[in-house]
């Protein structure tokens, strides 16, 4: 615990020593504490699984910019991003790197490179991932064209098995890659047995309305594998109907990419609409042939699971489809509530129903506290049989 109350002490203090000697740096972050608890998440009323748990971080960013060329670089780290679990000494990695990359305008383009996120439409193809990337990007008029390589496995010399699992927990994407590589040897070394991605993303704004496109080829050099090679992309669009916004997209992983015997496919299409205080969310989510969104997609509380709630990924199980209905209730400007009913059909596991509560209090605009509360209510197919399930989460949070 010392070294990690010196170790950030030290970064804050570099980062306030060069604020104050360069204009052009600056230091934000912002800090979580989330409180939470899973009931039979077994779905066995007869095994006692209750959970009770607390975690917490605080994330420091540091921009710069040198002002005559406007190169730039951005980095951030979080500190002491984990489960509380007893122990004296926080153990583990106190310290670690979130992104870390620098850019620069060459001419009408900006590259950039470094280990740098990875965002792309709504959450429901790829987000808050991390990638090695090398990217080339110009915009103009509403227009955003970009290029990008990235490192996906790099080769090593020796006899290894190199697994890219399901879920990678590196990068945030759901996929399903396993490379084997053996009998690699001395005279071997020098091959450039590496996994690359090369892509392109399109953006254009056109009055309400904007469309993103985004297209992957992954290539596999390991010698005698080609597992994982292949395409995938996505389309997303957003605008209004009269007083109605509209978003969704559309995303495709094609069978040798995602390691599968059929291509992928999944989307999802939500119609927002603001009632005086009242905003209703009426969104439609499915997927198909193995798709399986990222975790961050969040239809409703027990999907994604980037946060503790959340039981599965939407898309695990088998084909699914889902439909969501929700209302955020603002009761004052510091004050919102929330309500939702679910109702999910899984191919290889049960339908679902979901209802969903949950309010946010916002002490101020970068200050808030979330309560959230979900129930489940599960229907086992066939013979099998599911009991209800339920997960509740607190959240503290600021940004400074």
């Amino acid at each position: 615990m010392k070294k990690l109350i010196a170790t950030a002490a030290g970064l804050m203090l570099v980062g306030a020593m060069a604020s104050t000697a360069v204009a052009s740096v600056k230091v934000s972050g912002d800090a979580r504490a989330r409180l939470y608890f899973q009931d039979n998440f077994d779905l066995n009323d007869d095994v006692d699984d209750k959970d009770q748990k607390i975690n917490s971080r605080v994330r420091i960013v540091f921009n710069g910019e040198e002002e005559k060329s406007k190169a730039f670089a951005k980095a951030r780290i979080k500190i002491g991003d984990g489960t509380f679990d007893g122990g004296r000494d926080t153990g583990g990695v106190e310290v670690q790197t979130d992104y870390a990359y620098m850019g620069m305008p060459l001419g009408p383009v900006t590259v950039s490179a470094g280990r740098q996120v990875a965002n792309f439409g709504h959450k429901f193809w790829g987000w808050d991932g991390r990638v090695d990337r090398l990217k080339a990007v110009w915009s103009q008029d509403g227009t955003t064209v970009a290029a990008f390589y990235d490192k996906w496995v790099e080769f090593i010399p020796q006899t290894v098995t190199i697994t890219v699992p399901g879920l990678n927990t590196e990068t945030g994407f759901a996929e399903n890659v396993n490379i084997q590589t053996s009998g690699v040897n001395a005279a071997a070394e020098a091959s450039d047995e590496d996994v690359n991605r090369y892509g392109a993303v399109l953006k254009q704004a056109f009055g309400d309305w904007s469309i993103q496109a985004i297209a992957i080829f992954r290539d596999n050099e390991v010698e005698g594998s080609d597992v994982g090679e292949g395409w995938t992309g996505s389309f997303a669009f957003s605008g209004k109907v009269a007083s109605t916004s509209l978003v969704g997209e559309l995303s495709y992983k094609e069978a040798d990419y995602a390691a599968s015997a059929d291509d992928q496919w999944g989307g999802f299409i939500a119609a927002v609409m603001s009632m005086g205080q009242a905003t209703v969310v009426l969104p439609f989510a499915y997927t198909a042939d193995g798709f399986v969104s990222d975790n961050d997609f969040k239809p409703t509380y027990l999907y994604g699971t980037v946060d503790p709630m959340g039981i599965l990924n939407f898309g695990q199980g088998g084909d699914t489809w889902a439909l969501a209905p929700s209302v955020d209730y603002k009761l004052s400007d510091q004050l919102t509530l929330h309500g939702g009913i679910a109702y999910a059909d899984i191919e290889d596991l049960a339908s679902l129903w979901e209802i969903d509560a949950g309010m946010q209090y916002n002490l101020s605009d970068k200050t808030w506290t979330k309560v959230r509360f979900a129930y489940g209510i599960p229907d086992a197919d066939g013979d099998a049989e599911a009991d209800d399930f339920s997960a509740g989460m607190i959240e503290l949070g600021t940004v400074f």
